[in-house]
């Protein structure tokens, strides 16, 4: 099996769209992600969901932490070993930046 490198996973923004939410949101549901708070941090080592991460929003940014664990960069972000991804959670999605801890 090939060497992989942590990947930590930090909560930067917790998107609420007020105009959507008013429009679709069912009676009762809550306008922000309930499950994170911003500057939270998680390490994702290999391919397991780090414990407390929601698995929505896993299953959204896994191909960017395993392409980071794996050595890999993206073009069109200015620091290797970091990407900014995020889960679609429509009108309250959450964005994260990822970055690969080298050892």
């Amino acid at each position: 099996m090939a060497k992989t490198d942590p990947v930590k996973i930090t909560v930067l923004r917790k998107l609420k769209i007020d105009d959507l939410f008013d429009k679709y949101a069912a009676e009762g549901f809550e306008s922000e992600c309930p499950i994170f708070r911003v500057g939270q941090e998680f390490i994702a080592r290999q391919d397991y969901v780090p414990e407390g991460f929601c698995r929505w929003a896993w299953a959204d940014i896994f191909r960017d932490v395993i392409c980071l664990s794996g050595g890999g960069n993206y073009p069109h972000i200015r620091q290797k070993g970091v990407m900014i991804s995020g889960c679609t959670g429509g009108f309250r999605s959450v964005i994260f930046k990822l970055e690969r801890i080298e050892e």
